[in-house]
């Protein structure tokens, strides 16, 4: 055990000497996931304020079907109505029924942000006590903000034509009505924030996690063969076992403390993130209470252990470190893959999912979050993961005694 000491505190001295390791461990879940994170919400609500005050260029074609609608986007100073001479001017042509195409290009060189085409039997329809129609032109990919805006317009009129509908044969609406669905919510505030926290939270533990395991791994072994550094440290009275303990002990401590160093970076994060009310941040802060905060961590020891297990194994069989890293690089996929998987809706924790590595993780935190923890299931993959960390460690400490792969 004394042997095991040493080479831990060694490795992890020389450990921390590498800029590289230090970036990966502490600036980027510190400071660059945090600054990510607040950037994005900015430029979101920016991008939103100004789709919101945007005026909007809308072309009604047959536009006297429906004037209440075109009266309302006359009035609105957040939208300009086109008229049919400067809708002729945009392309030298009335739109007619068989040339919509044209509309289509105008929409897409963005000399138009919506067209509304009304059916010239608009009127004669409702008379007759059917459906009006109207043909919506719009660009999905352009601004949904402003199509949102457009449809509200016409979700209004709908909404008066089918009052009028009512009040002309004298029907009483709620007579219609013959089902009304009261829902009763029994989930908590804090279970439904948790969830949709503890979808997102996983990943990015588990990708910090692997990430800050993988520089000290692949210089641990790889990185020592090409110094020729690995040799001194044989001839020292400590056992193969030992040092391979020692190493992935400093392996495993650099990835934990980069998931921790990440939870503090989030919090710190909200704090600054004046787009989130703040009854949301107080209940996201009732979450993270230091029970949660705990189990999190208790979660991640055997997580950063498997990966500090499977890195190191992988780095002593690789000739050098750029062997090492082009091997472990394809491993992130593998990683995120199955974390992605624990977030789709209808995957829960059940005695199936927690024996699945990196799923069972990213099920457990929103179970975490939410306040409803199996303990049973959160012992079944805490043993599976031990289990599978285990397995590495073996194939590690069997690399290492192998003299042909240690001095290739």
């Amino acid at each position: 055990m004394r042997h095991t000491i040493i080479i831990f505190l060694k490795e992890l001295k020389e450990t921390l000497r590498e800029r590289r390791t230090l970036i990966s461990m502490i600036f980027v879940p510190l400071l660059l996931y945090p600054l990510m994170f607040i950037l994005i919400s900015k430029v979101s609500r920016s991008q939103t304020e100004k789709s919101m005050e945007k005026v909007v260029k809308v072309a009604m074609i047959n536009g006297d079907e429906v004037k209440r609608l075109q009266e309302d986007f006359e009035l609105d100073e957040g939208y300009d109505l086109i008229s049919p001479d400067e809708l002729a001017a945009l392309n030298g042509t009335v739109p007619a029924a068989d040339n919509d195409s044209i509309l289509k290009n105008l929409i897409r060189e963005g000399k138009l942000d919506v067209v509304i085409w009304a059916d010239t039997a608009f009127n004669r329809r409702l008379d007759s006590l059917s459906a009006g129609v109207l043909w919506f032109y719009y660009n999905s990919t352009s601004n949904n903000v402003v199509q949102k805006r457009v449809e509200g317009k016409i979700q209004q009129l709908e909404a008066l034509l089918t009052d009028k509908r009512y009040k002309d044969l004298g029907i009483d609406r709620s007579m219609t009505e013959v089902l009304t669905l009261e829902k009763r919510n029994v989930a908590s505030k804090k279970e439904i924030l948790g969830k949709l926290i503890g979808g997102f939270l996983p990943y990015l533990f588990i990708i910090i996690a692997f990430t800050g395991s993988m520089y000290p791994a692949l210089d641990l072994a790889a990185g020592e063969k090409e110094r020729g550094t690995i040799e001194t440290i044989l001839t020292t009275p400590a056992a193969k076992i030992e040092i391979i303990f020692g190493k992935t002990m400093v392996v495993m401590l650099t990835g934990l403390t980069s998931a921790i160093i990440s939870v503090f970076g989030i919090l710190i994060s909200l704090r600054f993130l004046d787009t989130l009310p703040p009854e949301l941040i107080s209940t996201i802060y009732s979450i993270m209470e230091p029970q949660a905060i705990l189990m999190l961590l208790l979660m991640m020891l055997p997580l950063t252990l498997l990966f500090a297990s499977v890195l190191l194994s992988i780095s002593i069989y690789a000739r050098s470190f750029k062997e090492a890293q082009s091997m472990v690089t394809p491993m992130i996929m593998v990683i995120i893959f199955p974390a992605v998987f624990g977030m789709l809706p209808g995957v829960e924790l059940n005695a199936t999912t927690a024996l699945i590595p990196i799923v069972n993780i990213s099920l457990i935190t929103k179970e975490i979050m939410a306040g409803t923890l199996n303990y049973l299931y959160f012992a079944e993959a805490m043993l599976s993961l031990l289990g599978l960390a285990l397995l590495a460690f073996v194939f590690s400490l069997r690399w290492f005694g192998r003299e042909d792969v240690i001095m290739r």
